[in-house]
């Protein structure tokens, strides 16, 4: 999994948020498309798909793309602890690197998505614990010790909600 090794405060960025019937969540942290991006992709690149986006300089993550899941948890993450502000900085993992003309780096894991309470929640892998968050305005980080666990999306307004339990009933969950 990805562990995240320091965080980039730097509460000047800005949030931008975008909840869609086709991509259920985006976020960045810049006004602007990154140049020479590059890509985390998490999933099962089937019916599962989250990409992190980092810049060319750094293993900050800027910002991450849902890009299709099936199904909804009916639980979310559960934890507390120590809040940071800021964006994570990650390491790569072991013998890995990216590749392609567009470069990006994928790691296939279990993703699954949870809605409700007013918040969105993306988790990966099978922790149902968190015990620290980086926190960039409405988006949290969850980490369990220093391994990223779910990705959150908080203040959702009523909108918002209703567009994500729209697009959980027409991705239900599959049995393969």
């Amino acid at each position: 999994m990805l562990r995240v090794t320091n965080v980039q405060e730097d509460s000047q960025r800005p949030c931008i948020v975008e909840i869609n019937s086709y991509v259920p969540i985006s976020f960045r942290s810049q006004n602007q498309p990154i140049g020479g991006a590059r890509y985390i992709r998490l999933g099962d690149f089937k019916t599962r798909l989250l990409e992190l986006q980092l810049p060319s300089e750094s293993l900050v993550v800027s910002g991450f793309t849902l890009v299709s899941v099936e199904g909804s948890l009916q639980d979310a993450l559960v934890g507390q602890g120590p809040s940071i502000v800021g964006l994570p900085a990650i390491s790569m993992p072991q013998g890995q690197d990216f590749s392609g003309r567009i470069p990006r780096l994928d790691i296939q894991t279990e993703i699954a998505l949870f809605c409700g309470d007013g918040q969105v929640e993306v988790r990966l892998g099978a922790a149902e614990i968190f015990n620290r968050r980086v926190v960039h305005r409405r988006v949290q980080f969850l980490l369990l010790d220093d391994v990223l666990v779910g990705l959150r999306v908080v203040d959702l307004s009523e909108v918002e909600q209703q567009t994500l339990r729209g697009y959980v009933a027409q991705h239900p969950s599959q049995v393969y």
